[in-house]
């Protein structure tokens, strides 16, 4: 099922690239707050950078293309040792535009891949996992073709590395600037 709505999402965004109304790009920065609390105890939260290509596929719709890297380095509770995560999700989606002014509301859902990577003194551990995301957010014009980006998302993917499932995504919030072409 995953791979069939996924199928369908990337077929949306070519058909939608050859007939484009509108394509933008997109910079951002955000904090990441993680949602599981062994997670936060090892790692907390931090800032993470992202970026993300968007073609209009109908008047108020888009699907997007996006990806955001975390890196942080933590302490292992027990033994103290340092421990150092990457994660990279590279998700694909669709957005409704309530609006088309000056200022532009948004919802967007998605799908992808989260790459995950942690290293210790004496293993490194690597995953590649489906999950979803959620955003919604706000587009405000600075100049022609020019705008600013505030945004709030929800990323979800688990890994299982003991058989008990720990969720490696969270919630982001941050700013970002769009450019439509």
């Amino acid at each position: 099922m995953k791979r069939y709505i996924l199928s369908i999402l990337v077929i949306l965004f070519i058909l939608g690239t050859l007939n484009a109304q509108d394509v933008s790009i997109g910079l951002e920065t955000s904090y990441f707050i993680p949602s599981n609390q062994t997670f936060k105890d090892i790692y907390g939260g931090g800032i993470q950078y992202g970026g993300e290509l968007s073609v209009d596929v109908l008047k108020r719709f888009s699907i997007w293309f996006g990806s955001s890297y975390f890196s942080k380095k933590g302490e292992l509770s027990f033994t103290k040792e340092e421990i150092a995560l990457r994660i990279i999700p590279v998700n694909l989606g669709i957005n409704y535009r309530f609006t088309d002014k000056k200022v532009i509301p948004y919802i967007g859902i998605g799908m992808g891949v989260h790459f995950y990577r942690e290293t210790a003194p004496r293993d490194t551990v690597r995953y590649a996992r489906f999950g979803y995301s959620g955003q919604a957010g706000v587009l405000i014009e600075l100049k022609e073709k020019f705008y600013l980006e505030f945004r709030i998302d929800y990323k979800y993917s688990t890994i299982a590395p003991d058989g008990t499932d720990i969720n490696i995504g969270g919630i982001g919030t941050g700013l970002g600037l769009k450019y439509r072409l």
